[in-house]
């Protein structure tokens, strides 16, 4: 015969011989799925090896580098003046960002499909679908908790870095007589130099009380020898730094006789209730007061300013050190682990 063939389930059996050259060859294959035999009758493993599945050094720097980039451009971002200018643009960034993550996923997924498809055995192309798999999956993994935790980091920072903005893109006036100006012709004020000698009238001081909150309110006026002026415009404030109908004014540099500068304060939630206290200032001490500007009193504003944005700066570098650190750990955690796994 030229040639047969004969099928016992579950092995299939090819049979052919050639009679001129008076041998035969046997070729035997497996049902699909299972692993191939080798000549001494052991099977070949029908996985990867963990050694063969661990990424290269250059994939695990990259593993580090994306994610920690990522979150320290996210945090930077959102306390930018930019995004301060624009509030919109925190929306734009957020979504851009989550969009990248999941493109991250996806391709991920996709690695993992193909890897699949190649019925997840040992061989060449296998191996490298694998590989590709575990370093998707590592990055869309690690990109993810880089997008939550630069979009906490970021609104924590973009928070602290509001006082400095508001001071710094408002205008600043030099000189200032309490005594003479008005509220009305500093509207657009964020860092005020008073004249000298002005000082904070304790005796005309007062609080109101919000949400457990002591908001403590005191007139700014001109030095002793001035008249005291027709509207009482311009206030020092603080929280929590006065007693009971605001006595013992003690907020800021309030103790501090060389003290006459002042951060305005800009948050309307904050506004509203310093003037309900000057309104209350207005009945107890009959003042009156038209255009209430409220402000931090300070010994050196410039110097506070540029204080808060050093401590911002340090505390943006800290977290990205902190969060590269926790990056490298588990990346270096996981290629150990598959590292160990390939002796047991």
């Amino acid at each position: 015969f030229s040639s047969s063939e004969c099928v016992l389930s579950p092995v299939k059996f090819t049979v052919s011989a050639n009679m001129q050259q008076g041998n035969m060859d046997v070729q035997v294959f497996q049902p699909y799925g299972s692993a191939p035999e080798l000549r001494d009758g052991n099977k070949l493993p029908n996985t990867v090896s963990p050694r063969e599945a661990t990424v290269t050094v250059a994939q695990m720097i990259v593993l580090i580098v994306i994610p920690s980039s990522f979150f320290a451009g996210l945090c930077w971002t959102l306390m930018s003046l930019p995004a301060y200018q624009h509030p919109g643009m925190r929306s734009v960034v957020v979504v851009a960002s989550a969009s990248a993550v999941v493109l991250m996923i996806v391709t991920a997924l996709l690695s993992r499909g193909k890897w699949l498809r190649k019925g997840g055995r040992l061989g060449h192309a296998a191996t490298r679908n694998l590989r590709d798999f575990v370093w998707w999956g590592a990055l869309a993994a690690l990109s993810s908790i880089a997008f939550v935790a630069g979009l906490s980091a970021g609104d924590v920072l973009a928070k602290s870095m509001t006082a400095y903005y508001d001071a710094t893109t408002l205008s600043k006036y030099d000189n200032v007589d309490p005594a003479r100006s008005r509220g009305k012709e500093m509207l657009d004020a964020g860092r005020v130099e008073f004249a000298q000698g002005s000082r904070i009238n304790l005796d005309r001081s007062m609080s109101t009380k919000s949400d457990g909150t002591l908001y403590c309110v005191a007139p700014i006026v001109a030095r002793m020898s001035e008249p005291l002026p027709a509207t009482f415009d311009f206030w020092a404030v603080g929280r929590n730094c006065c007693s009971d109908a605001g006595k013992d004014f003690h907020c800021g540099a309030a103790k501090d006789h060389t003290a006459r500068g002042g951060i305005r304060v800009v948050d309307e939630e904050k506004i509203h209730i310093y003037r309900k206290a000057v309104e209350e200032a207005e009945s107890m001490h009959h003042l009156q007061s038209g255009h209430p500007l409220f402000f931090e009193w300070l010994a050196d504003p410039i110097g506070e300013l540029v204080s808060l944005k050093d401590h911002v700066f340090q505390s943006y570098c800290r977290y990205c050190l902190a969060f590269a650190a926790s990056t490298t750990a588990v990346v270096c955690t996981g290629y150990i682990y598959f590292w160990v796994r390939q002796f047991r």
